[in-house]
């Protein structure tokens, strides 16, 4: 270790060996410290930026990386090339980060000058994909090239600056590298935890291009020099400075040009693949993307940094290096093909579980890149034209992983094919090495080894048995199918005999009706006519859907994942996608919004998980802004509020963001996903003619018998019912609101305090803050209301708030009854069902419970079911259970009678058929329905 650290002291040294770095030196090492701190602050930035510009879709990103880092690949090999000529590369460098910090102030202004420019483009060519994405790459490169060709060239110029022995090339290279990207990965996590958060993304750019600014003068002023190139520095340009291992012929020095591109081309597919693979162990957040990207480069930081030293004294370069990629590949294989049981079993804190897949393969990548510049530079003037071509092909073998993976690789083949692709290129990439670089080793056993190595790479998936993706998306479930997408894993899983949808294994939808049926029919009935539908957001199609009930002209759907509607087609109602009036959008909800010109008089945003990266986009100051310019006049807007991913000051700011661009609006009970509907121009009232319409509407009326948490008398066809879900209109909701913050594009904070805490955090205390500003249900109806609809409709209207707060008691139930935790499920349930007594699922679920306890409490079930009969008694398991509680109470005939009411209500309940056939053979039957 000592000689190592004396090698690393004296590539950085001066000529002379004996000479330590000195206070200019260490200042120098600082700036390029800051290099790497400020390029990854501007990239989340950037990237930030340019999604509210271009949409969050994959390949309106992907454009942006794509410029971003084909950028730095420009910038390294311009001025790699150029850094021979130079003795004062610290001048050249210290202009370029002053050009970069007044680069990067404009960005802000620049991008809003290209949404102009794209808004004018965009209705001509949006369903032309070649003309989008030139459009959008041309965009890009107009605003993001000039400053990372610039960022690009940092390196190749300290290089230039401080490899200095021909002993010291790979140390120096490795510690250099490891320097500006440990820069890189704390201004990775310092941006995306804390600055974005709590500055916002403009005020990052600013700061940190003022600190560029400022690191491009403190750089000016030192006093460095380079050593002198001896020789003409165009001649040692023109032979490339390779090493004797490439200087055999120009045939090797191709073969490691190619390879090192090929190791950039797998390290950023297999990034793709880490990102898409993690979905299955993780819910996806804001923080997910900084945590994976810090880990990776700390890794790097690691590998650089610790093996750089020992490459400047082997013979046997070619060797290691080939190790190294068939260890990355096998390593990799071997990670992502763990099975589901493995991570489900240790239940890992998300940091460790990146840690565990990403930080080794991260680790050999950082051990590459000093290895291969070795392979390829001897004499160290030259180390900077080495690093500018060794970057340069492998970034942009990069680019052409991470498109291929994410936009061919996976849609195509799925995961598990890509993760085989992946891996055997890396392995491919040793054996390349080992077969035509290495000749410290006899052929025979390179052969062998390589027969070994395609031999582990051949059996650990057949030896861990694992399916990719589909292992890790049944669940608490059944997989019945599922999709791989361009960004998303969809999956339709079975459970309790019904089918549920989900996306990166969070709940999306079911095939049985349920509460998103009335994010439709509410804002039909207040609109008073509405002709043309956007609904952003397909799930299940249970909303989308349901605006066909209404007589409407046009329904456009916009959904980012193409996939999800042959998916939904082939398990889900889905006649209603047939309708000619139907038309769907592939295309991010946010984005078409922004730049489309099509009017409408009805928007309904269909997405409510908020923590998801991208969705609090939908609730801020500048989106309804933009939603607003395409209503028509008198046109309405209705979002989720889901109130259990907030706090109460969240909650507040939402609303009050909201009531800032449509200042005519109302708060409707829809379960914990209350509905927030709005208008710039009238107050908005449920007139007589379009309750009545619901009457006369035999498909309406009948898709309304259903009710949030009771049985038919609560069924939301029934006025005072479905009146009992208005809570306030605009003057209480600005009171309720009065005093809370607007929630702008530039400080998301939405998105990382609900990505913390996600359940239930606030509801009692939000729901308290409702109930204290109701509005009485006549505020909402435009006639003089019947003073019995108006008693029972508040009546009902103080049940539906009780029941958010049983319905969050509700909550963990289901789980803790499938993992034998009877007790906390009965106190569970007990608590809920004293919040709200009429609530069906408690009373149904506890009457289970304790039917099913090792000692059964028979009376209290019954008690359970039969409270359970009152408030829904057409509901045929109910039957079945009271009526096999009967039996074994010795009461034949009333378990007779249920079992036959059971089979009337479902004829094809196969358990109350076997229990109606054994009780009319039977006076008490102890093993009924086992």
């Amino acid at each position: 270790m000592t000689d190592k650290v004396a090698s690393v002291t004296s590539g950085l040294g001066s000529a002379s060996s004996e000479k330590q770095i000195g206070a200019a030196d260490f200042a120098a090492g600082t700036c390029f410290f800051l290099s790497g701190f400020l390029a990854l602050t501007y990239e989340i930035c950037w990237i930030r930026t340019a999604s509210l510009v271009f949409g969050a879709a994959n390949l309106a990103l992907s454009t942006v990386l794509a410029v971003f880092f084909a950028g730095l690949a420009l910038g390294s090999f311009i001025f790699g090339r150029y850094s021979p000529r130079t003795n004062r590369p610290l001048r050249i460098y210290a202009v370029m980060e002053i050009c970069v910090g007044l680069l990067a102030m404009l960005t802000p202004i620049a991008f809003s000058a290209i949404d102009v420019i794209y808004e004018q483009f965009y209705p001509n060519i949006q369903h032309n994909f070649a003309m989008l994405s030139l459009m959008r790459f041309v965009l890009v490169v107009a605003i993001l090239l000039p400053p990372t060709v610039l960022m690009g060239g940092t390196l190749p110029l300290f290089c230039r600056q401080y490899v200095r022995r021909q002993r010291g090339i790979s140390s120096a290279v490795g510690l250099l590298y490891g320097l500006n990207t440990l820069g890189a990965a704390i201004g990775c996590g310092v941006c995306g935890f804390l600055l974005i958060r709590y500055v916002g993304v403009n005020t990052t750019i600013f700061i940190a291009a003022a600190v560029n600014i400022a690191v491009g003068v403190i750089a000016w002023m030192l006093p460095l020099a380079a050593e002198p190139v001896m020789g003409d520095s165009r001649a040692l340009d023109s032979d490339g400075g390779v090493s004797s291992t490439a200087k055999a012929g120009s045939r090797k020095t191709v073969c490691i040009y190619m390879l090192f591109w090929a190791v950039g081309f797998v390290a950023l597919g297999n990034e793709v693949l880490w990102a898409r693979y993690l979905t299955l162990l993780l819910y996806n957040s804001v923080y997910t993307y900084t945590l994976t990207l810090t880990v990776v480069l700390i890794g790097i930081v690691l590998g650089s940094m610790w093996a750089g030293g020992y490459f400047d004294f082997s013979h046997r370069r070619a060797l290691l290096f080939g190790l190294i990629q068939v260890g990355n590949g096998l390593i990799v294989l071997t990670v992502l093909m763990l099975p589901a049981a493995f991570w489900h079993t240790f239940a890992l804190v998300p940091f460790w579980i990146v840690v565990l897949v990403m930080l080794v393969p991260a680790v050999l990548s950082g051990v590459s890149f000093p290895l291969a510049i070795r392979m390829v530079v001897d004499h160290p003037a030259l180390a900077g034209v080495g690093v500018g071509k060794m970057a340069a092909l492998n970034t942009f073998g990069g680019i052409f992983g991470a498109l291929l993976a994410g936009f061919v690789a996976i849609p195509l083949w799925g995961l598990h094919v890509s993760v085989m692709a992946t891996t055997g290129i890396s392995l491919l990439v040793g054996f390349t090495a080992w077969l035509l670089l290495d000749h410290s080793s006899g052929l025979p056993w390179r052969v062998g080894l390589i027969a070994l190595c395609i031999a582990a790479w051949l059996g650990v998936p057949n030896l861990m048995g694992t399916q990719l993706p589909a292992d890790f998306l049944s669940g608490q479930g059944e997989l019945v199918d599922y999709r791989e997408g361009l960004s998303c894993h969809m999956a339709v899983l079975r459970r309790d005999g019904r089918l549920d949808l989900e996306i990166d294994r969070m709940w999306q939808g079911q095939d049985e009706k349920y509460h998103q049926i009335m994010a439709a029919h509410i804002p039909m009935l207040l609109h008073q006519a509405p002709q043309r539908v956007l609904v952003i957001g397909l799930g299940v199609g249970q909303t989308a859907g349901r605006f066909l009930f209404h007589d409407i002209n046009g329904l456009d759907c916009a959904e980012i994942e193409s996939g999800l509607v042959p998916l939904v087609r082939e398990h889900f109602e889905s006649d209603w996608m047939d309708d000619p009036r139907v038309r769907f959008i592939f295309e991010d909800g946010r984005n078409f919004i922004t730049h489309t010109d099509q009017m409408y008089d009805l928007i309904s945003i269909e997405v409510g998980q908020v923590f998801r990266p991208g969705i609090a986009g939908f609730y801020t100051h500048e989106f309804y802004r933009r939603a607003r310019q395409r209503l028509n006049p008198g046109g309405v807007i209705s979002q989720f509020v889901p109130i259990t991913f907030f706090d109460l000051d969240e909650f507040r700011t939402v609303i009050a963001t909201f009531l800032d661009v449509f200042p005519h609006g109302v708060l409707w009970y829809n379960t914990a996903e209350m509905l927030l509907i709005g208008t710039a121009s009238d107050e908005l009232s449920l007139n007589a003619d379009r309750l009545i319409e619901i009457s006369r509407n035999d498909r309406l009326r009948k898709d309304l018998e259903f009710a949030y948490w009771g049985g038919p008398a609560h069924y939301l066809n029934r006025p005072e019912a479905l009146a009992a879900g208005f809570l306030m209109g605009s003057n209480s909701l600005a009171r309720m609101v009065q005093g809370a913050a607007i929630y702008h594009d530039d400080r998301p904070h939405l998105e990382y305090t609900t990505s913390v805490n996600r359940k239930t955090r606030s509801l009692p205390e939000i729901v308290a803050l409702v109930r204290n500003h109701l509005d009485p249900i006549p505020a909402i109806l435009d006639a003089s209301a019947d003073s019995t609809l108006t008693v029972a409709s508040e009546s009902i209207r103080q049940y539906n708030l009780k029941d958010i707060v049983a319905s969050s008691i509700l909550e963990p139930v289901p789980n803790l009854l499938s993992n034998g935790e009877q007790e906390q499920a009965i106190r569970a349930l007990r608590r809920a069902i004293g919040v709200n007594p009429k609530n069906f699922s408690a009373l149904l679920l506890l009457g289970q419970a304790l039917a099913s306890e090792d000692k059964p409490r028979w009376q209290e079930a019954a008690s359970c079911f039969e409270r359970a009969l009152e408030i829904n008694p057409n509901v045929a398991n109910l039957h079945n259970q009271l009526g096999r509680i009967f039996m074994i109470r010795s009461s034949p005939d009333k378990g007779i009678q249920h079992f036959r009411r059971a089979l009337e209500i479902n004829p094809d309940h196969i358990e109350a058929q076997r229990n109606l056939q054994k009780a009319l053979g039977s006076t008490r039957i102890d093993d009924l329905g086992q």
